[in-house]
């Protein structure tokens, strides 16, 4: 990984040009791409997967002047590439991250993809569910294909979680793939750690589904140390504190109610005092 991540940042460094190393990739994965082809095709030895990844990196630090028009067919490329066969699963073989004690994680290139997608959405200034929503069966259909392998790179992955919770704009309820406990998690780390860089509409979508999947807000601390209490009230949005302190209170008397859910009885009948 070390030794082709050298190759490439000396050639993507040297005489890069953008929009005639995309045109390249175009006519390479042509084949791939309308099923002429079942081959990965590989340039110097690097999978075309590594080279679409990197060249997505080096147009994002590249100036918007040259690179835009490069930058918008970089991503309609690799949106058509990844949708083929199982490349979404292909490991990135320029990219590793040490998880410590030894261990190594190699992403693959629909993670890589998804997890860029996802942060794009969820930061955006305006509601971009839509845009999440069309791409979240294609995303369920890769963490599919990862749970056949193992299911705890697939459905019981939090850092997947965590990607579909962005690409769902901060709705729980539009993913269907995870269980209640692991989105719970990828909820919990999204409002601990994100909340202060996210619009309020995101902020709102997360509180809500943190209620919906029984999660106690006043427990929660922005970097393990702010109560979610004070920084609502410290920000000055009330329409956000409201809506904090509302889903407490409900969170707080619903909590009474499953503690005594044997001692309430469900055979009042209201309508039965009255002539119909």
């Amino acid at each position: 990984a070390l030794n082709r991540r050298h190759r490439l940042h000396n050639a993507f460094h040297t005489s890069f040009n953008a929009d005639q190393f995309i045109a390249s990739l175009e006519a390479t994965t042509a084949d791939l791409i309308e099923g002429r082809s079942d081959e990965i095709p590989l340039l110097g030895g690097i999978p075309i997967t590594d080279l679409m990844v990197f060249a997505d990196k080096r147009l994002d630090e590249m100036s918007k002047l040259t690179s835009s028009n490069a930058k918008i067919k970089s991503q309609e490329l690799i949106e058509k590439v990844i949708q083929v066969g199982d490349l979404s699963c292909m490991p990135i073989s320029i990219a590793t991250a040490d998880l410590g004690n030894g261990r190594i994680h190699i992403p693959t290139f629909g993670e890589i993809f998804y997890d860029k997608l996802s942060n794009h959405i969820i930061k955006s200034a305006h509601d971009n569910r839509s845009k999440g929503l069309k791409v979240i069966p294609l995303f369920e259909n890769f963490v599919e294909r990862l749970s056949s392998v193992d299911r705890k790179f697939g459905f019981e992955s939090i850092p997947l979680a965590i990607i579909g919770l962005q690409l769902s704009y901060g709705h729980s309820k539009s993913l269907s793939i995870f269980n209640k406990n692991i989105l719970a998690i990828a909820c919990i780390h999204l409002i601990e750690s994100q909340i202060p860089y996210l619009n309020d509409a995101v902020t709102e979508n997360l509180l809500n589904s943190a209620h919906e999947l029984d999660i106690n807000l006043r427990d929660l601390k922005i970097s393990n140390s702010i109560s979610l209490y004070d920084f609502f009230e410290a920000s000055q949005k009330q329409d956000l504190y409201d809506k904090y302190d509302s889903l407490c209170v409900l969170n707080d008397a619903m909590r009474v109610v499953n503690q005594n859910h044997d001692r309430i009885s469900h055979n009042y009948n209201p309508n039965a005092y009255f002539d119909m």
